[in-house]
């Protein structure tokens, strides 16, 4: 990377809250490049520099659940639940579908019968919220790999007395956005019925970044903000990206053992077993062969930059703002 542009990216994950780059700039002041400069980073990086907040799902009734779908059906890009996916492959000739998905606790078991359908063989890993990491990083230790997340089953105050936290936190899942942009986001996703978001409050149609800061706000103040998710492209060109499922006893030594040869690790534990994400340099393969590891999932970048396909957490068909209740879609998936 360019001199100051990791420590930036670095500074940004560890950011206490959920305040925006100006206001993480206002807090960085004297330690960080002008916050020019960073603008003039994330312009001239574009899309290959993602800064996404990620928020503890948890204390809202949502739990994680990632699924590895071997053979899917060509419909699986409708699941409602799904945030994020992937390409991937264990023996370089069967393409497998991962997806990331999100899913209301009383949902549970019918989101499983739901991917059980979808494919030939899939494969299930239950996580709380998770964390990432850029490395080398000036703190020598990492977040312990445990499923210390709140595992609450039933959403909090929060969702009846600000819904409109939901699709604050869905539109800007995994994308770099600004207020505005989510705002607009959300009007367009929907439409006049996005007055049912904002109960008793003062409604701002034309200026509705408000309404997100707010809800930003809110999720920050009840301790929900995680951190900044980052995602900078030429950390991953090139190098080895893999998903490796682990038993959860083991998933501590096992992030010890590779993270000198990592670029950047994310954990996605779980009470039985955790799933890590792991980029870096050809030592990292060698590493995760020498680990011992049998469950690994290696990303296929070309064939997931090239699927025309995009998901996305259908929150207009699994929420129920006016009672701030989860509900299962209409229709059948």
């Amino acid at each position: 990377m360019r001199f100051g542009l990791r420590d930036y990216l670095v500074a940004l994950q560890d950011a206490p809250q959920c305040n925006g780059l100006e206001g993480f700039c206002r807090s960085q002041r004297g330690t960080m490049p002008h916050k020019r400069t960073i603008y003039r980073w994330h312009h001239r990086l574009g899309a290959q520099l993602v800064v996404a907040p990620v928020f503890a799902t948890e204390p809202l009734g949502l739990s994680h659940l990632h699924a590895f779908l071997t053979n899917p059906v060509a419909e699986w890009d409708r699941f409602p639940y799904a945030v994020e996916y992937a390409w991937v492959t264990t023996d370089c000739t069967t393409r497998v579908l991962y997806l990331h998905c999100v899913v209301p606790s009383q949902h549970r078991c019918v989101a499983e019968e739901w991917l059980r359908t979808m494919a030939d063989a899939v494969d299930l890993v239950p996580a709380v919220t998770g964390w990432e990491r850029l490395l080398p990083h000036h703190d020598t230790s990492l977040p312990p790999v445990s499923a210390n997340w709140p595992r609450s089953s039933g959403a909090t105050q929060v969702l009846r007395d600000m819904p409109l936290v939901v699709p604050a936190v869905f539109e800007a899942w995994g994308r770099t956005t600004s207020l505005e942009k989510t705002w607009h986001a959300i009007k367009q996703r929907l439409g006049p019925s996005v007055r049912t978001y904002l109960p008793r409050q003062h409604y701002y149609p034309t200026n509705g970044k408000q309404h997100v800061k707010r809800a930003f706000d809110v999720l920050s103040q009840e301790g929900l903000f995680v951190q900044y998710a980052v995602r900078y492209r030429p950390v991953v060109d090139g190098s080895v990206d893999a998903f490796v499922r682990i038993d959860q006893e083991r998933a501590g030594a096992f992030v010890k053992r590779i993270r000198d040869d990592c670029t950047m690790i994310a954990a996605h534990p779980g009470a039985d077993e955790c799933l890590c994400r792991v980029t870096g340099g050809q030592p990292l393969f060698d590493a995760i062969l020498d680990a011992g590891v049998t469950r690994v999932y290696w990303v296929h970048h070309h064939a997931t930059d090239s699927c025309p396909s995009r998901v996305r957490f259908a929150y207009e068909q699994l929420f129920n703002p006016r009672t701030g209740e989860w509900v299962l879609p209409e229709q059948r998936w």
